[in-house]
């Protein structure tokens, strides 16, 4: 891949620009692989944060509909809505 590259990019680029096409092109690749592992980490990593959330959403709400009471105001309120 990289000579065939090297090859094109030789006919292809005018020559006071070759070096630095061909920095770019070649770090681009680099930077792909970068890239896929560090998205599958963050996908993974948001993945997680996501069940955590709603793990603790579902304990909170849990707790907070057991152990509320509802005051003698809210009550009518409601009663007579």
């Amino acid at each position: 891949m990289f000579p065939a590259m090297h090859a094109m990019l030789g006919q292809w680029t005018p020559p006071m620009e070759r070096s630095k096409l061909c920095g770019i092109t070649y770090a681009g690749v680099n930077y792909s692989i970068f890239l896929k592992y560090d998205w599958q980490f963050y996908s993974f990593m948001c993945s997680f944060c996501k069940i955590c959330i709603v793990n603790c959403l579902y304990l909170i709400i849990t707790v907070v509909y057991y152990t509320h009471t509802i005051c003698i105001s809210q009550y009518k309120f409601l009663a007579y809505a």
